[in-house]
């Protein structure tokens, strides 16, 4: 059976959020290589599928946010901790996300109930 890219991307992210450090191999979907620095077991494939819902509902929300009313309502505040994020040793600008919490950054910086895990805003 042939796994689609999308998947085998999605499941990569989301082993690196359940798992920061570790470094592992996939090959198609059997995790060949493991080795975490912290001595914790790979995810299981229960716990993989649930991040990649939790990706997936996050982007859902971001494009939500960009294609209604609160897109143009993205406030000085948003663009101010955006800004402090791409500056910080924790923000993965390839992915838009903290290595912290591992939240969507355009997105979580929209909330104003948000907080930086590092306390950096």
């Amino acid at each position: 059976m042939e796994i689609p890219f999308e998947y085998l991307f999605g499941v990569d992210i989301a082993i690196k959020k359940l798992r920061p450090g570790a470094n592992f191999q996939l090959e198609g979907t059997k995790i060949t290589i493991w080795n975490d620095p912290n001595g914790t077991e790979p995810p299981t494939w229960e716990e993989i599928n649930e991040q990649i819902a939790r990706d997936q509902e996050w982007q859902q929300a971001y494009i939500s946010a960009h294609t209604q009313e609160q897109a143009a309502e993205k406030t000085p505040l948003s663009k101010q901790r955006l800004a402090i994020c791409k500056g910080c040793e924790f923000y993965k600008s390839m992915l838009f996300t903290c290595q912290k919490c591992g939240c969507f950054m355009p997105l979580k910086t929209l909330l104003k109930d948000s907080k930086c895990p590092v306390g950096n805003w």
